[in-house]
């Protein structure tokens, strides 16, 4: 990945961790080692694939959920719900199951 030059480290850290969880081989690779480590020592591809599925999805999740915060709320509509009544409400589905 090549980056432009001038950016701030901040933005030049936030795009490398962007790129990097965004390949396909980090929630398998990450998710193994906490199986390894918590469940148990031999983990079947299966469980690992399943568990990286997961991975991705609350990445992508949490992403979502960044970028909806950096939204600025136009003053004139006020019936709309707040972000962050939507981010709380988001955030109880995912962890109720």
């Amino acid at each position: 990945v090549v980056l432009p030059a001038g950016r701030s480290p901040q933005a030049d850290l936030k795009a490398a961790l962007d790129n990097i969880f965004q390949h396909s081989n980090v929630g398998p690779f990450v998710c193994r080692g906490l199986i390894q480590r918590l469940v148990a020592s031999n983990p079947s591809p299966g469980y690992v694939y399943r568990c990286g599925l997961a991975f991705a999805a609350v990445w992508a999740t949490f992403a979502a959920l960044r970028g909806l915060m950096n939204l600025p709320a136009p003053p004139s509509d006020l019936g709309r719900l707040s972000p962050y009544v939507i981010v709380a409400s988001i955030l109880v589905i995912m962890f109720r199951y």
